[in-house]
């Protein structure tokens, strides 16, 4: 019940009813907070004084939105919403203190007024950005609207409780019930954060990764919606339908002022009004906007605003009056935030989602202010230099609707137009709106477009409907399996099994037509809709050909996954058992049973039971590779983490590494012990060793972060650190919110610079060697080496700047790091200045000297350097740098200096190839020319 009344499934319950109480309480405070500003106000300075209050509202908007812009590139979402209830909750105190002791009478009306206007703006956007990130899209379309009946029920709730108690507590204290509900909403917002959090991450990079593909888009906001018709003709809706919304609110406030002349009775009439029209709202949204979008299409359905508005306009201007006032915010409250807020919604639909990122803030932000402030002008105009009085502003408003109507029926048709190329070019995208496709005529295109000659675009129509919740019935599924193509069938047939008809004559025939996917579609039909459907499931198991019985297998696996009520008709086990069985598997060719056992693979992570991994532990050793990819790729999706050791093991599979890495990705926080043990195993091989260090960095989690810091302090194996630094990097990009302990990140960094000084210092002796030795061989070990060494340095001073990304802006480190490296002297003195004036000073002292132009060492340090280059050849031999170990070994080769030979034998038995061939040349005669 439940599940079909709020939409609400299995496990979402808790997150959802937290959001709708945030929202409730949210629109509860305005709903309050708004009928005391009105009040106070037209007490204040009256309704004359309401034009120059929209103008400053529209302005005011307008810088907030700017500032508030630059503050999210800054803050997390989560820092972003506290700061905002948190100030909200100190401005209503504020402005209740100020109100009780009469302090600032002359500007404190004003300013309140202006508040609650962005206090509105800001949280309700908050609100339903937070809740993109929460949802995932095809949750978000099944909740929104009921969590919108949570923003009705909290402006029904507010406005009630103001009718209530305004005359006990009285107007300026009411604001104390808003401090109340901000407090609770605040925890709120914090304890689902809490449980989402690593959700919210990963839709935040996302969203991350989409702004920036957009911020590379050529074409500015502002030429799209001049070069789109379409865009231009919803903005001008939206703009009038604000212009014509203000004219209304002037009216019921100036006429509502001039009949009730006590505060607190007009604070008490705006609240009851106030939840009345949410009231309406709420039965209309319920009850009526689906119905009305699905019979009579987008179009017809914006004509009820502005008619319903008109036709009260029309009675005011016979008549302006209380009841004719409030006759006209009624049809204005019914429609505005129900039938005509879903047809605006829709009317944005056909727009690609890239550009509709883009536009759409222009569209609800600086349209609403600009109409707001024109709005404001009109009035100027209407009530002090032209005094028309009501009549005059009626006339004004009828005047504009009649503009309205001629705007709806051209964005009718621009709306058509656009959705039909939509459909051709396949850039339509509706997990990206929060609401179904019930328009009628989306509907008939849609359902014309599953008709097409092209198969590309039925299949990109059909995952719409699909995604779009379309009744299954509805669509030509008779038509669909006579299609040509075998992946359109194959997806009508999986589609079928949802519909009342009956199509098992159909899959019957295309069974014994088809092969692959289609076959495994409409075995899943038989075995869903057919009571033999299962019979011949296990006959092509038992006795059919190796196609069969992939195919089957397959099937097997979709139904498990999909049809609760087979695992009651198949006894899992057993029958995962028989497929693995080796004497069934013995007689065939080698290849036919690889892919009987890879289809098993593949069943078992499809059926996700847990009784059926022993298998995958058993497919997870098997001998073929496309087997094993395919039971690593298994095991991944099953997310239990006793497949860890195995998928660890494989990432010294060269084919199947990237599989055994995208696995434990998948697993999450819970692996990280697992790697942790692993990679600190100084016998563990490079590759898995290397591996787990890429791992880590998909891994968004506080424990990954700090078992990277602790390792990385430590690890001798450059290649191995290299990747650790490179993970950390990721997760510092990815996962805003992770900690990088300050002091961690400089222990680290520190440890990285002392090392590039001895690289440093080994180059410049190795330098001053080679051109004081006249034996060629010598010469060019040491030649070699100090390339070597020279590549070393610029990769450890890539690394540093990696640590200091962790430790200050990524991206500024980023741009740093390609200044210093730059030919440009005017680049690399800016990135020196840069990094002079942001690092602190110990920082400074240790990492400047590395990057200011350094002079070759004179014939004094070269004698000094020459006495330690035993010491620095055998500290690079047995360094963690292998290609570096190597060159240096060559040079002890060449040396034929038998104690450092004798220090450095013990490398014959190294781990890396190269490293350990080059030390068993030790044990014979240097080659070249003597001194």
């Amino acid at each position: 019940m439940r599940k079909n009344w709020f939409g609400i499934h299995a496990g979402e319950g808790p997150r959802a009813w937290r959001m709708f109480f945030v929202i409730f309480l949210l629109i509860a405070s305005l709903a309050i907070i708004k009928p005391v500003r009105n009040s106070l106000f037209l007490n204040e300075y009256g309704a004359q004084q309401l034009p120059y209050a929209f103008l400053l509202v529209a302005l005011a908007s307008t810088i907030v939105a700017v500032f508030y812009t630059r503050l999210t590139k800054r803050f997390t979402l989560l820092n972003l919403i506290r700061a905002t209830l948190a100030i909200s909750v100190l401005s209503v105190i504020g402005f209740w203190a100020l109100l009780v002791t009469g302090t600032g009478e002359t500007w404190l009306t004003y300013a309140l007024y202006i508040w609650v206007a962005i206090f509105g703006l800001i949280t309700t956007t908050q609100f339903w950005l937070l809740a993109n990130y929460v949802f995932f899209p095809r949750q978000a379309k099944r909740l929104f609207s009921f969590l919108g009946a949570g923003a009705i029920s909290g402006g029904i709730i507010g406005g009630y409780l103001t009718r209530l108690l305004v005359e006990q507590v009285g107007t300026k204290h009411m604001l104390l019930i808003c401090v109340l509900f901000l407090l609770i909403a605040i925890y709120l917002v914090t304890e689902i954060w809490r449980r989402s959090e690593r959700e919210i991450e990963e839709r935040f990079k996302a969203r991350n990764r989409q702004e920036r593909k957009e911020l590379r888009q050529t074409i500015s906001p502002w030429k799209r919606i001049q070069q789109s018709k379409h865009l231009t003709l919803t903005a001008s809706l939206i703009g009038v339908g604000v212009i014509v919304a203000n004219l209304v609110d002037f009216q019921f406030s100036a006429i509502s002022s001039e009949a009730i002349r006590d505060e607190d009775e007009l604070t008490a009439f705006f609240g009851f009004w106030l939840s009345n029209l949410s009231l309406l709202s709420l039965a209309v949204q319920l009850f009526g906007t689906s119905r009305i979008i699905k019979r009579f299409g987008v179009g017809a359905s914006l004509y009820l605003l502005p008619t319903g508005i008109m036709i009260g306009s029309i009675v005011l201007i016979t008549a302006p009056v209380l009841w004719a006032a409030i006759l006209v915010k009624v049809s204005d409250g019914s429609f505005k935030q129900s039938v005509n807020k879903a047809g605006l919604e829709l009317l944005i639909l056909p727009i690609p989602a890239s550009i509709k990122n883009q536009v759409k803030a222009i569209i609800d932000v600086f349209v609403d202010h600009l109409a707001t402030g024109i709005s404001g002008l009109l009035l100027i105009l209407m009530t002090q230099f032209f005094p028309f009085g009501s009549r005059g502003i009626s006339l004004l408003i009828v005047g504009i609707i009649l503009i309205w109507y001629q705007l709806i029926r051209s964005v009718k048709k621009e709306y058509v137009r656009s959705f039909r190329l939509a459909i051709e070019k396949r850039t339509i995208d509706l997990d990206s709106d929060s609401i179904d496709v019930n328009d009628a005529a989306v509907h008939e295109s849609l359902m014309k477009s599953l008709l097409d000659k092209s198969p590309r675009k039925v299949l990109y129509v059909l995952d719409l409907v699909t995604d779009a919740g379309i009744n299954v019935d509805d669509l030509p599924l008779s038509d669909l399996l006579a299609n040509s193509s075998q992946a359109i069938r194959a997806t009508a047939m999986r589609l079928a099994v949802d519909s009342s008809e009956d199509y098992s004559a159909k899959a019957r025939l295309l069974l014994e037509q088809s092969t692959g996917e289609l076959r495994i579609a409409c075995l899943v039909y038989l075995v869903s809709r057919d009571t033999d459907g299962i019979e011949l499931l296990k006959e092509w198991v038992r006795e059919g050909d190796t196609e069969q019985r992939i195919d089957a297998i397959h099937a097997t696996g979709v139904l498990l996954r999909d049809t609760p009520g087979f695992r009651m008709q198949i006894e899992p086990v057993s029958y995962f058992s028989g497929l693995l069985d080796s004497s069934r598997l013995k007689g065939m060719p080698d290849s036919d049973a690889a892919a009987i056992r890879k289809a098993t693979a593949q069943a078992i992570g499809d059926a996700g039971l847990p009784s059926l991994h022993t298998y995958l532990h058993t497919l997870l050793h098997d001998q073929d590779t496309d087997v094993l990819i395919e039971a690593v790729r298994a095991a991944g999706c099953s997310k239990v983490v006793d497949f860890a050791p195995a998928l660890i093991n494989h990432l010294d599979t060269k084919l199947v590494r990237r599989a055994a890495r995208d696995a434990l990705e998948q697993m999450g926080a819970q692996v990280v012990p697992y790697l942790a043990e692993r990679i600190e195993n100084r016998h563990e091989s490079s590759n898995v060793r290397h591996g787990i260090a890429r791992v880590f960095g998909y891994i968004g989690s506080q424990a990954a972060v700090d078992t990277l810091m602790r390792l990385v302090k430590t690890e001798r194996e450059l290649a191995v650190r290299d990747r650790m630094i490179r993970s950390l990097n990721r997760l510092k990009q990815h996962y805003p919110r992770l900690q990088f302990g300050h002091a961690a990140v400089e222990a680290t960094l520190y440890k990285q610079l002392d090392d590039y000084h001895t690289i440093y210092k080994a180059l410049n002796a190795t330098r001053a060697q080679h051109l004081g030795s006249n034996r060629s061989s010598l010469n060019q070990a040491r030649a070699l080496l100090a390339r070597a060494l020279e590549e070393r340095l610029d990769a450890d001073l890539e690394r540093i700047f990696r640590l200091l990304g962790l430790r200050y802006s990524g991206r500024q480190m980023l741009d740093a790091y390609q200044g210093v490296t730059s030919l440009r002297t005017e680049l690399r003195d800016s990135a020196l200045e840069f990094l002079d004036n942001l690092l602190d000073n110990r920082l400074k002292k240790a990492l400047m000297p590395i990057l200011e132009e350094m002079t070759p060492a004179d014939d004094g340090e070269r004698r000094r350097q020459e006495i330690v280059e035993r010491d620095y050849l055998y500290q690079l031999a047995s360094g963690g740098d292998t290609w570096l170990a190597a060159c240096a070994l060559f040079v002890v080769v060449q040396l034929g200096d038998a104690e450092l030979a004798r220090a450095c034998s013990s490398l014959a038995s190294h781990p890396d190839p190269v490293v350990a061939e080059t030390a068993q040349l030790l044990n014979q005669p240097p080659n070249g020319e003597e001194n």
